[in-house]
């Protein structure tokens, strides 16, 4: 069977990569082959290695270190698997939080992960996840961190409504223009 010209073959590496060097690898070698399709977006993998170096570097700005967990309570959609992935990038454990949880039970799963960044949604599907995680730590309309999950430091918000302890995403990913490439 003969190969479309525009299907190439690729050279299978079998030697051990990490997430980020998958992408990265990728985005070197097929820089505008689709990575990613979701409802709301399509990204190349070259726009995927970008976006995973810039939550990578916020995420850095924010002190999250090798061995730190990072929460992400949202829809999957581009923004999900770009925290996933920069998240692994810098050696950090993600806490994918299950979107059907209630306040109880994301208190449980934030306590019992020592989640030290959390990156969520104001609302998913008619859910108002704000108002568990105002359940969960009430120091989020305040000052974080709280006497509820002492380990969360830094919530970062998709969605218009942003508690005073908390920032919007895009706020947080600027946070990362200070950090160098080297990270």
């Amino acid at each position: 069977i003969a190969w479309p010209a525009s299907k190439a073959r690729l050279e299978v590496n079998w030697a051990p990569q990490t997430l980020y060097e998958v992408v990265a690898v990728r985005a070197a070698m097929q820089g505008d082959a689709e990575a990613l399709v979701t409802a709301s977006a399509r990204l190349s993998y070259r726009d995927l290695h970008a976006a995973v170096r810039r939550a990578a570097k916020a995420m850095h700005a924010l002190g999250v270190r090798r061995g730190d967990f990072v929460g992400i309570l949202m829809g999957n959609d581009e923004t999900w698997v770009t925290l996933f992935c920069a998240a692994a990038a810098i050696g950090a454990v993600t806490v994918p939080i299950n979107t059907r949880f209630k306040a109880a039970e994301l208190a449980f799963c934030l306590k019992q992960a020592d989640v030290k960044a959390l990156f969520i949604a104001d609302r998913f599907l008619n859910i108002d996840f704000l108002s568990f995680l105002r359940a969960a730590e009430p120091a989020i309309d305040h000052a974080l961190p709280g006497a509820a999950l002492p380990l969360l430091r830094h919530v970062a918000v998709v969605g218009s409504e942003v508690p005073q302890a908390a920032m919007r995403l895009d706020d947080v990913l600027a946070l990362g223009n200070g950090v160098s490439d080297g990270v």
